[in-house]
């Protein structure tokens, strides 16, 4: 087992980085769309058209290191599969370019329910990304793997009577108190 995150000098780097990714995250179409016009590059020349790599990306990179960091706190693959899949899910919603940033202008251009249906998005966009923020400063700042333990699984796929019991090895067959 690795050692915890709290005695490792790339701890604050580390957390920076997440803190890039997520601030990306949280407005991926302002930013992508900044960076194009800053670098120059045409839509017709850019090899990707599409913000939707950005949420694409960052949710699978959520989902691995998720993944990752589940096993080296001993959890079993089901349950490390099973939070990672949650956690990149919640990822793909957390970081949907819904353009946050017009919030305001979208008083004008929709009906009051339309509006409020853009407005539950964007709270539920800003309270899923909270949320996985959250388990990233925990992570980094006062809990370490234990976060990735209490995860709640949600998928009964992932859910074993021992999530930290030892997975079977190719070829043998699993105990009976592991289903």
């Amino acid at each position: 087992m690795a050692p915890p995150p709290q005695s490792d000098i790339w701890r604050w780097p580390n957390l920076a980085l997440w803190t890039v990714f997520f601030a990306v995250g949280l407005f991926p179409e302002y930013v992508y769309n900044t960076l194009r016009d800053v670098a120059g590059v045409l839509t017709q020349s850019a090899l990707v058209n599409s913000v939707n790599m950005l949420l694409f990306g960052l949710s699978a990179y959520l989902a691995y290191f998720t993944w990752l960091r589940c096993r080296e706190a001993g959890l079993s693959v089901a349950a490390a599969h099973g939070k990672a899949t949650q956690l990149g899910i919640l990822g793909l919603a957390a970081f949907l370019p819904i353009g946050l940033h017009q919030l305001p202008e979208y008083r004008d251009t929709f009906t009051a329910e339309g509006l409020r249906v853009m407005y539950s998005f964007a709270a539920a966009k800003f309270i899923i990304w909270l949320y996985l923020y959250s388990i990233i400063l925990r992570f980094y700042l006062f809990s370490g793997y234990a976060v990735f333990e209490r995860i709640p699984a949600l998928f009964p796929s992932s859910r074993t009577m021992k999530e930290k019991a030892s997975d079977p090895e190719p070829g043998e067959q699993p105990s009976p108190d592991q289903h």
